[in-house]
């Protein structure tokens, strides 16, 4: 990975700067995500996890009823 063209120059950028540039590499693999394979294992964590909201009962709790928890909690 160092030897990457301009890593040095990148990993230089403020925080700020190089998070941006993160979020912009990230979106373009949108337009081609139909060539990032996913593994089994990603699959099946998801469906496990779909599987599990649909047990759910009901929508979950308020954001008032939360936030009273949390702040009686200190």
């Amino acid at each position: 990975m160092t030897d990457m063209p301009k890593l040095r120059e990148l990993l230089a950028l403020p925080a700020e700067e190089r998070l941006a540039l993160a979020e912009a590499l990230w979106l373009s693999l949108e337009a081609e995500s139909s060539l990032i394979p996913v593994p089994d294992w990603h699959r099946q964590l998801l469906d496990e996890r779909i599987a599990a909201d649909n047990q759910d009962e009901g929508p979950g709790e308020t954001w008032t009823d939360l936030r009273r928890r949390l702040e009686a909690k200190g």
